[in-house]
């Protein structure tokens, strides 16, 4: 954030409209100065709207969060498991595990190997995933229906 001759704290939480700001955070984002992931979403939604194969669909966003670098990968991913999950899981959250297991396997198969004692997916800026919870969950699912 750049300020013209700055004399306090309290001018550089000031923006051109004269309004002081708490947070210099919030200096920053009334000036437009931070990034979000407004445009990842509009590619995202743009490229799951026009690839058919749920799989290609998996295996493009991957590498999309891959190579990319948006503010949240995990909510890019929540917004779109409608088109990345079979829907027969049961739950969003069934979904996203799903959604993570697979990630995983693309990742290590394209050679991201991860540090010892994450996975892939943490290294991308995803949650950790015990490849045993989706079943655990399905499992825990099929009790209460049963």
């Amino acid at each position: 954030m750049y300020v013209h001759g700055p004399t306090s704290f309290k001018v550089l939480r000031t923006t051109d409209d004269g309004i002081v700001h708490d947070t210099f955070y919030a200096a920053a984002a009334a000036r437009g100065l931070l990034a979000d992931d407004n445009m990842w979403v509009k590619t995202v939604e743009s490229a799951m709207g026009s690839i058919m194969k749920k799989q290609q669909r998996l295996y493009w966003l991957c590498i999309f969060l891959a190579t990319n670098v948006p503010l949240d990968p995990e909510g890019l991913v929540r917004k779109n498991l409608h088109y990345l999950a079979p829907g027969n899981l049961f739950g969003d959250e069934n979904r996203f595990l799903y959604v993570l297991r697979r990630f995983e396997f693309i990742l290590r198969r394209r050679g991201i190997i991860p540090e010892q004692g994450r996975t892939a997916c943490e290294q991308i800026g995803l949650p950790y995933v015990n490849f045993g919870d989706l079943f655990d969950n399905a499992i825990e699912v099929n009790k209460l229906i049963n």
